[in-house]
């Protein structure tokens, strides 16, 4: 398994590509403008914000 990141995966073109590397079994990390979208993202897990150690 590949892990790929992609850059727009909310958009017209980056959904595709996500939903492919998804169903070739690919590890696939979303690069997101807003949390919101990455629900129309096909094969999504839901976002997150990073969080800061203390």
């Amino acid at each position: 398994m590949t892990k790929v990141l992609v850059i727009g995966a909310t958009g017209s073109v980056g959904r595709h590509v996500v939903a492919s590397l998804v169903e070739g079994g690919h590890e696939v990390r979303a690069l997101v403008r807003a949390l919101v979208r990455d629900e129309a993202t096909p094969g999504s897990r839901r976002a997150s914000r990073p969080s800061r150690a203390t």
